[in-house]
């Protein structure tokens, strides 16, 4: 009797999420995908059969797996998590993948090891020492063998467990990994000649041949986990087999610089600090659909919805276009101008839902971060991350859309709504229409100074007054008073808004008090609604528009 082999390697969020520019972000998830097709590999050279995700056309596993034609893949594809129907014994297999991984991995590190950090190891406190601790003892590779009926459970049950037991490392650490010291071994905080041996470490380290300014900056001190990140894609031939182009990611100020370009903003020095999106997507409930439909059709439905991913990223306006971190089974993050993110968000929802035919489950949840380009990076993929699982998946019942506004004083707004969004009327409309309806609107009210925003601001405080809030913050919802008419409240406020100002005019009133009227509420998926005979309110929907119609605003 066959037997299902559930596979995971992490730490994800530890590898993929501390990164501080784009390039990090780019190869820290091609690296993981790259170690995790050579799992699968070992495991199926084992006697083990992959059968999620679907592999069979995916351009990283065939180059890992030797079918090396055409160009090498540049972007990660295979997820850290596959299933496998094993015949045999299950341990067998799965010591195979492990032994496949950790081979790839040393491959890795010792191509690192031996272009940059042998040569200056010398230099160095116990540098080999460290280097070694950290790479052998950084991954935790996890797998549960049980019958095909237990789905996803055994899995779920086993990554309670803490199979890596890691101690807290001592010395500097890490400006890129930060719970990892960096490899000099000396102590900054010491000064005298531990500091000026640390510093002629990283000068010796910085004068390697073929490192450049941006590959190991000035104020970078790294641990053996950054610099695999970090260098690895300088000697790719020797750590994976093959080339891969490091040098077509943009930072993230010329990501937001290409909204400034398209709004004619001149980016003058006190101009503030343009914004892009992070956008990071994933599958609803994707167990139950492989036990509704069987694995064979959710991998070919991933396999076509993966495949459109870098063209639907790739916008054909090139002002809008975006560029894919990853795209593997139902994942993706990619990062976009902060116009078209949203629309970006909605394609990829509209794909998948079409790569299964229809299916009625078959739903994609997505979070858009607008950020700051001087937030650091690792701060907006933790919010991304905040935004996908506690927002719109568990907070919203999935099949929905989270966004919100990151600046570098902090969130400025967190907005969530179904895709297909329930109005107060009881009538529903894309999401998305409404939002761009009140968007603009917003807009075009902004022809006199601090029109919207002063408007935004007096129904936010009229709102925290009747919803009781003591101190507003994103994402708060709030029950009204009985009785209380918000459309009466919301006309009021925006009549006072254009006698104030002498712009807009009697009409302009009840369509905006309108549109404002279907954001304010929340629409959720599943069975989170509202509860009966509330009306439930917030804020978000309105600073989100706020901030789309205008994102140079410093309101």
């Amino acid at each position: 009797m066959a037997t299902r082999l559930d596979i995971s390697i992490g730490p994800v969020q530890g590898f993929v999420a501390q990164s501080r520019r784009t390039r990090d972000l780019w190869s820290s998830s091609y690296l993981l995908s790259f170690l995790s097709a050579h799992a699968m590999h070992g495991a199926q050279a084992a006697g083990g059969t992959v059968i999620q995700p679907r592999i069979a056309g995916d351009p990283l596993y065939r180059w890992v797996s030797g079918q090396q034609q055409g160009n090498p893949p540049q972007l990660g594809s295979v997820p850290n998590h596959f299933v496998l129907e094993v015949g045999g014994t299950p341990s067998t297999v799965a010591a195979a993948a492990r032994e496949r991984f950790n081979a790839a991995w040393s491959r890795v590190c010792d191509a690192v090891w031996n272009e940059y950090v042998e040569p200056v190891a010398g230099f160095g406190n116990g540098t080999e020492e460290i280097w070694r601790r950290q790479v052998n003892g950084f991954w935790e590779f996890v797998w549960t063998a049980g019958p095909f009926e237990a789905r996803e459970g055994l899995l779920a049950r086993r990554k309670h467990w803490r199979s890596l037991q890691s101690s807290e490392e001592t010395g500097d650490k890490c400006t890129l990994t930060h719970d990892f010291q960096e490899i000099s071994g000396y102590i900054r905080a010491q000064g005298g000649s531990e500091r000026a041996s640390q510093d002629a470490f990283w000068q010796q380290m910085r004068s390697k041949k073929h490192l450049g300014r941006l590959d190991l900056r000035e104020n970078e001190r790294l641990s053996a986990i950054g610099l695999v990140k970090r260098l690895f894609p300088l000697v790719s031939q020797q750590a994976i087999g093959w080339r891969v182009d490091r040098s077509h990611w943009p930072s993230t100020m010329e990501m937001a610089a290409r909204d400034d370009g398209k709004r004619g903003d001149e980016n003058t020095p006190d101009q503030l600090t343009p914004f892009y999106a992070v956008l990071l997507a994933d599958g609803d409930r994707l167990g139950r659909m492989v036990g509704e439909l069987g694995g064979d059709q959710v991998g070919k439905a991933l396999s076509h919805f993966t495949a459109d991913v870098p063209n639907i990223v790739q916008h054909r306006d090139p002002e809008e276009a975006g560029v894919t971190i990853y795209a593997g089974g139902d994942d993706v993050l990619a990062m976009l101008p902060v116009e078209g993110a949203l629309d970006c968000a909605q394609a990829l929802a509209d794909r998948y839902h079409a790569a299964f035919e229809g299916e009625t489950g078959a739903t994609l949840s997505a979070a858009v971060v607008f950020a700051q380009a001087r937030v650091p990076l690792r701060s907006v993929i933790d919010e991304a991350h905040r935004l996908l699982d506690g927002v719109a998946k568990e907070g919203n019942g999935r099949d929905s859309l989270a966004a919100g506004v990151l600046k570098g004083s902090g969130r400025h707004c967190q907005w969530v709504s179904s895709w297909t969004r329930k109005l107060p009327d009881g009538s529903e409309a894309p999401a998305l229409d409404v939002l761009a309806d009140l968007t603009r609107r917003v807009g075009d009210l902004s022809s006199e100074p601090g029109i919207s925003g002063s408007l935004t601001y007096r129904m936010r405080d009229t709102l925290a007054r009747l919803c009781g809030w003591e101190r507003w913050q994103p994402g708060d919802w709030g029950t009204l008073p009985p009785g209380v008419d918000i459309r009466s409240i919301l006309r009021a406020e925006i009549d006072r808004s254009l006698e104030a100002t002498g712009s807009g005019s009697e009409s302009d009133v009840w369509p905006l008090a309108d549109t404002l009227w279907r954001m304010l509420g929340p629409s959720r998926s599943g069975d989170g609604t509202n509860s009966a005979g509330t009306v439930e309110v917030g804020i978000d929907g309105l600073m989100l528009a706020r901030f789309l119609a205008d994102p140079t605003s410093e309101e």
